[in-house]
């Protein structure tokens, strides 16, 4: 995880971001990564400095949340695969119609929400620490798919350290 220990709010916000850009753009506005399947996935400036760093409050994305930053890292390993015994599930948006990818973990309570792109494949849209209520309640929507479960033969991710998790019980 990263190391939040001492800086202020602005401080996280301008380590989110730099962190962000660093991991997951490839030029100024974008970047694209490799979901577990192949797939790929979009990751726009725009959301790295709202969704992925920020957490909704009255209905704003402007509150910095650090738990968010500290786990930035872990949104490329998410996707990938590499979380055991994390899981990818297809879940309906009932506001928007569309068919959304998030992948979760119940063990360290943490969640990836991707979005489809018109143009095929996905875009990143949030990723946040999650309790288990609340991420049971996302998958118990109507028509929600569990895609596949990752093995725990995969190495763990360390949340003492800068690369991310822990191990998962579902």
């Amino acid at each position: 995880m990263v190391n939040l220990r001492g800086l202020k709010t602005a401080a996280i916000e301008a380590l989110g971001i730099k962190i962000y850009i660093q991991e997951y753009l490839t030029n100024a506005f974008c970047g694209t990564h490799l979901a577990h399947d192949g797939d790929s996935v979009y990751f726009h400036i725009k959301v790295g400095k709202g969704h992925a760093l920020h957490k909704t409050v009255n209905k704003d994305k402007d509150t910095i949340d650090p738990p968010r930053v500290e786990r930035l890292r872990w949104i490329k390993v998410f996707i990938s695969g590499g979380v055991p015994n994390s899981e990818c599930w297809l879940v309906p948006d009932p506001q928007s119609g569309e068919t959304k990818r998030v992948y979760c973990s119940f063990g360290d309570g943490y969640v990836v929400w991707l979005g489809p792109r018109d143009a095929g494949g996905w875009k990143f849209e949030s990723a946040y620490p999650c309790d288990t209520a609340t991420l049971r309640g996302y998958l118990k929507r109507q028509g929600a798919k569990r895609v596949c479960v990752f093995p725990s033969e995969q190495p763990q991710l360390s949340s003492q350290s800068d690369s991310a998790s822990s191990t998962i019980v579902s």
